[in-house]
């Protein structure tokens, strides 16, 4: 927890300095966003006051309750992520009706806590020595091919529900030029496995490697999803 106190408060301002800014600048499609979404943004709200709560009585309970706002802090944070992926699944489909998209969503909302488990695991790694950083080490192995399979759906869905993106990414000669990004992504996954084996059995060996690739991964996730909406912040389907 004390690792985190020095960004909690940019933490908790993003995401409501995200919903202003589209409100002023793109009000009408706020409104859509916020239509569609209107469920998992009400429970990615409770989440986040659950946490931030959590958050500040730990720090001024004794010993004894501590463990409470632990579990409170934790399942704050998981119904936040849960719903986060839930909208960016929601979203990256165009609001798809069926049971395809929602199936699609919920799986995305599962990827999505794993990918901040791997983030988080990897700067515990960076930040704590001795049996917590080889706890770390354990929640980022177990988080990290969930994350995959997170950017896979998406990589796989954005294409398959927008003929536009289809013809974006996969048509001569964009197919040669954006090729790299998915290569790139592919390939820091494996350095991340490998750094995080080595970790395993050195732990004073290059702790920063993990979270380094970890943060271009979603680097390069966000270049891919801004690339396919843009100039558009509403995927249209067919």
């Amino acid at each position: 927890i004390s690792s985190i106190g020095p960004f909690w408060d940019a933490n908790e301002t993003w995401l409501v300095l995200g919903v202003g800014i589209l409100l002023v600048a793109f009000p009408f499609a706020h409104g859509i966003v916020l239509t569609e979404l209107y469920l998992p943004v009400a429970i990615m709200l409770a989440g986040l006051i659950l946490r931030g709560v959590s958050f500040d009585f730990r720090a001024k309970v004794n010993l004894a309750q501590k463990p409470l706002w632990n579990f409170l802090f934790y399942f704050g944070s998981l119904v936040t992520a849960v719903s986060q992926g839930v909208m960016i699944g929601r979203h990256i489909i165009g609001y798809e009706s069926g049971v395809l998209g929602w199936v699609f969503a919920a799986l995305v909302g599962i990827c999505l806590p794993a990918g901040y488990a791997l983030l988080g695991a990897t700067w515990l790694i960076m930040k704590t020595e001795g049996s917590l950083q080889l706890r770390a080490i354990s929640w980022a192995r177990a988080s990290l091919w969930l994350t995959g399979l997170g950017i896979a759906l998406i990589s796989a869905a954005t294409p398959y529900f927008s003929p536009e993106i289809m013809s974006r990414w996969f048509s001569y000669p964009n197919i040669l030029w954006l090729a790299p990004i998915p290569i790139a992504t592919a390939f820091l996954f494996l350095i991340t496995d490998r750094a995080l084996h080595q970790l395993k059995a050195n732990p004073s060996q290059r702790e920063w490697l993990p979270f380094t690739a970890t943060v271009a991964i979603f680097w390069l996730s966000f270049f891919g999803i801004a690339y396919s909406l843009f100039p558009y912040l509403i995927v249209v389907n067919a």
